[in-house]
């Protein structure tokens, strides 16, 4: 199977899943068990909910550009660098864990629910490098220079002195 065939549009998304369901039902059980467990109350509940709102709409704004840009792309079999990505290199793994997870995280105000976006971004890094490594068989030098420019998961550009 050349490196070509072996790229698929869903990326790591499975495995980052089936990697997170045993910590995600840990923090369910623990929530259900006492839901003010890690509670955050130093928030009132009006800042919590415009806080969380904003930030998962700007997540879903995000998300549905992203989507939408490998859809347009993938097709093509480019290296997809425009839209969303040209602010990060993975932003569908971006918006769960910069903005969905967070927003929740706000809404319940729930530091245990927060913790999630680290165990998940742990697990990303983990499994990422199969992704980065079908990408630079595929795209060599381009990939190279793209992951150079662009950073991995934080949808801020970087500046050049």
């Amino acid at each position: 199977m050349t490196a070509k065939n072996a790229m698929k549009i869903y990326g790591i998304g499975p495995q980052l899943i089936i990697s997170m369901v045993p910590y995600s039902v840990l923090v369910f059980i623990i929530r259900s068990i006492d839901p003010g467990f890690l509670q955050m109350d130093f928030l009132s509940e009006p800042v919590a909910k415009a806080l969380g709102f904003t930030w998962l709409a700007i997540g879903v704004i995000f998300f549905v550009c992203s989507v939408k840009t490998i859809y347009k792309g993938f097709k093509k079999g480019e290296l997809i660098t425009s839209g969303t990505y040209r602010l990060c290199r993975n932003p569908i793994y971006g918006s769960f864990i910069i903005f969905f997870i967070p927003a929740l995280g706000l809404l319940l105000k729930s530091w245990i629910i927060l913790s999630v976006t680290v165990v998940l971004y742990l697990n990303f890094k983990l499994l990422i490098h199969e992704e980065y490594h079908i990408l630079k068989e595929i795209f060599g030098e381009e990939y190279e220079r793209y992951a150079r420019e662009v950073n991995e998961i934080f949808p801020i550009p970087k500046f050049r002195a």
